[in-house]
Parts: structure tokens; C-alpha cells; sequence
């Protein structure tokens, strides 16, 4: 039946402006997601500022643990290649699985400009290493101001 269900009494709900309740598919899953939002905001709103404000605080310390616990930080990229002599009686030549290498190569950005750089295969194990802790630390630092934010937006209702 046009005009009842779930998108009609959204509609009236909201107060959209759909023709006889008879919603869009776009226009139904925006009343939806809307919905769910304005739940889930009010079920956020009911926890206690000092318990949000507790939470935060706990997540900021695990967050400056594991970042205590880095040791290695680097940017950029690593590269592993293998390589062509350019040799005609070479092997490298006819067969891919006969190049030269592994050769290692890091990749970063230095007073602006991309540097490359070849480095020695240990080289490579601590530089990868340092690569990956430094996308840890970037995403701890993004959780941190998440946390930071809600943080203070508890201590501000608190005092509320």
C-alpha cells in the first residue's frame, strides 16, 4: 500500500516533505540514518559526564603507555627490488626470477623533497620496523585528540 509503513510515519516523524509519505530509497535511508544518530546521541547524552570524562582518561593513559613504549620512528616507504644488469649474457635478462637483488630502497621526504635512498638489507629490518611505528604513533595521536575532545566536552557539562 503507497503512502503507509516505516517511510510515512518517518516522514511525519521528521516532518519531511515527501509526497503522500511515498519517500525515495535515498530520501527513506537519510530519515533512517538520522533516526539512528538521534538515538544513538541520546543514549550518549545519558551516560554520566563523569563517567565519560573517567573513560577518557583511561584511554589517554593506555595511549601515552604504548606510545612510551616506541622506540624506532621513521617516515616513508621501503622498497624491495630486484634488478636488470643490462648484461646481454646475463640470465637477469631472459629470466624475471634470475634479477639481481634484493635490493632495498627508503623513500622519504627531506626539507620538503622526496629523497630515495639505497640501504643495506639489516638496514631495511630497522627501517621497516621504525615505518610501522611511526603509522602507530600517527594513529595513537589521532585517538588521543578523539579522546581529548571528549574529555573536555565531559568536564564542560559537568560544570554545566
Amino acid at each position: 500500500m503507497r503512502g503507509s509503513g516505516p517511510s510515512r510515519s518517518l516522514c511525519r516523524l521528521k516532518r519531511a516533505s515527501c509526497a503522500g509519505g511515498a519517500c525515495g530509497p535515498f530520501m527513506l535511508s537519510l530519515l533512517l540514518t538520522t533516526t539512528l544518530l538521534l538515538s544513538t546521541a541520546t543514549f550518549m547524552a545519558t551516560r554520566r559526564p563523569e563517567t565519560i570524562a573517567k573513560q577518557a582518561r583511561e584511554r589517554i593513559a593506555r595511549i601515552r603507555e604504548a606510545l612510551a613504549r616506541i622506540d624506532y620512528l621513521c617516515s616513508g616507504t621501503l622498497l624491495e627490488r630486484t634488478k636488470m644488469c643490462g648484461r646481454p649474457g646475463c640470465a637477469c635478462a631472459q629470466d624475471p626470477a634470475a634479477r639481481h637483488g634484493p635490493y632495498f630502497e627508503w623513500g622519504h621526504m627531506r626539507t620538503g623533497k622526496l629523497v630515495h635512498r639505497q640501504v643495506s638489507g639489516q638496514h631495511a629490518t630497522a627501517l621497516r620496523r621504525a615505518i610501522n611505528n611511526y603509522r602507530m604513533a600517527r594513529k595513537l595521536l589521532r585517538d588521543w585528540e578523539v579522546e581529548t575532545e571528549r574529555l573536555i566536552d565531559a568536564e564542560q557539562n559537568r560544570q554545566a
